[in-house]
């Protein structure tokens, strides 16, 4: 301390410390218990205590932070099983649009084909009521609206706005199934009822999107069809089905240029139609024809159609055969009744070929059917594959026939009425179908069959059906990997137990007797 400057004049007061100076401006508030503090190193008495209370709540804080940390981690849980829930439990919310469609058209499959005008409750209105996921893919995807049937009569809230609603929701194509039958009487006083033309003139105004359609008319509804005379551009499948055969003419489908299919049944044969007869590649021709009339139209259509017409149903009569036959090249199935015009073809590319006469004619049904066709493999040199036989006599033919047929994979007979003849000429084909050779299976005839079916629709035949025997339970035993279906009414057969047994243990063969 001696070697430290001292100067006598620093100090005011006695003592070894310098006087006091004034308080700051900004201390200038503070007490006068707070002084003695201010001139020594002494702390405060309460600061021990503050800094024990800071250290508290550090530690407080700390645990927050815990469980803050913890709470984030329930919070992530929480949300993951929510993602879980929504991948693995509620799958629709996660599955797109395309895969909605595909699933409803899946379903539109395992519905019946059409859906009716009036069913609200059924397929596809119910995909719309679920949610509004399936609404809006029920309302974008047109072709479950398609296949519509109508009838008229339909007794329903507004049927007229329903069809349109269901005609806007069907897209760019409009397939429909148009009933004109009878109007009920006394309708519902909530429902309103649907005329004929009421109904036709809404489908009108979609003509151009008809794509697949059938209609049944009355002879009073014939005229609306001119209504869509020229406005079928799209239109490819046609079904025209007259409930009344007092009908002069039909017209409105003269122009429709994709039309490629068409079958006619129901109004007279001798009605006058037009139809575009050369684009057709498949025409089935179910008109009525009075007894013991023939026709040149057969050869006349085949003469003008279709070089790709694959499929022809006619049941109409030749008048008389060609002396020229005429050869198509492409028709592979052909369904008709007349032998003279089974005289006029050849047919390179037939493989199927059934004689169906129509039933509603009161005719005598027609002779040589079968050696028609046996002369038409013979100069077509054509690979016969199925053969559909019915009310016809069969009776030295069918051997004959078959014997042309080694290929031929499905037979198909069926007899108007059963008669003792048919029985012994059915119990030959079975001899031949089982034939053997020192007890070897030979199967000459038709090795390749796959399908026998006889049948017959006498539902009043009193006679023993004596085919039906241990050897035919033989022959279904020998052949392998085929199909026997036997629907007659007998009283009694000459199967024994033992045939019964054997036939029974074959899973392929059904018989109804």
């Amino acid at each position: 301390m001696s070697n430290l400057p001292f100067d006598p004049p620093l100090f005011s007061n006695k003592g070894d410390f310098p006087p006091a100076h004034e308080l700051p401006a900004a201390f200038a508030h503070v007490t006068s218990d707070l002084l003695p503090f201010l001139s020594n190193n002494v702390p405060f008495p309460d600061l021990g205590s503050a800094r024990n209370q800071r250290a508290s709540l550090l530690s407080d804080i700390q645990k927050i932070d815990e469980d803050f940390q913890r709470l984030l981690e329930r919070r992530a849980e929480i949300l993951q099983a929510v993602d879980d829930y929504n991948t693995v439990l509620s799958p629709a919310h996660r599955i797109p649009p395309e895969i909605w469609t595909e699933i409803f058209l899946h379903l539109k499959d395992m519905s019946p084909r059409r859906h009716y005008l009036g069913g609200l409750k059924h397929y596809p209105w119910v995909l719309s009521y679920v949610c509004r996921t399936w609404r809006a893919v029920a309302l974008s995807c047109g072709a479950i609206w398609q296949e519509i049937t109508v009838i008229d009569g339909v007794m329903c809230k507004d049927p007229l706005a329903l069809l349109d609603t269901i005609l806007n929701r069907c897209g760019h194509y409009i397939d429909f199934q148009l009933l004109f039958r009878c109007t009920p009487l006394h309708p519902l006083p909530e429902t309103d009822i649907a005329t004929p033309k009421s109904l036709f003139s809404v489908l009108t105004k979609y003509s151009n999107q008809w794509r697949d359609v059938a209609l049944h008319f009355t002879g009073d509804s014939a005229d609306l069809l001119t209504q869509v005379h020229g406005r079928l551009q799209s239109l490819t499948t046609l079904e025209l089905w007259c409930l009344s055969r007092e009908i002069g003419c039909i017209r409105g489908f003269e122009i429709a240029p994709r039309l490629v299919s068409l079958k006619l049944d129901g109004w007279s044969f001798e009605t006058r139609s037009v139809f575009p007869w050369c684009q057709l590649v498949h025409f089935s021709d179910h008109r009525r024809a009075e007894p013991n009339t023939f026709s040149t139209f057969p050869t006349d259509f085949i003469r003008e159609s279709n070089p790709a017409l694959g499929f022809l149903h006619i049941d109409v009569l030749q008048e008389q055969s060609l002396a020229t036959p005429i050869t198509h090249s492409h028709l592979t199935t052909l369904q008709c009744s007349s032998a003279s015009f089974i005289d006029s073809l050849i047919l390179p590319a037939l493989t199927t070929i059934s004689i169906n006469p129509c039933r509603r004619r009161r005719s005598p049904e027609p002779e040589g059917v079968l050696l028609a066709i046996h002369a038409l493999i013979s100069r077509s040199h054509c690979v016969l594959t199925s053969l559909n036989v019915s009310d016809t006599s069969l009776i030295d033919d069918l051997h004959l026939l078959l014997g042309s047929t080694p290929r031929l994979r499905e037979l198909v007979v069926d007899f108007p009425h059963w008669r003792l003849a048919d029985d012994w000429m059915v119990q030959e084909l079975i001899w031949a179908l089982a034939e053997k050779q020192d007890d070897a299976d030979l199967f000459l005839l038709v090795p390749d069959l796959k399908l026998l079916s006889i049948s017959s629709r006498d539902i009043h035949n009193t006679k023993a059906i004596s085919f039906l025997d241990d050897d035919f339970g033989v022959m279904i035993g020998a052949r392998k990997a085929w199909s026997v279906k036997i629907e007659l009414m007998a009283r009694e057969i000459a199967l024994s137990p033992a045939g019964r047994a054997r036939i029974n243990c074959k899973k392929t063969v059904w018989i109804y007797l």
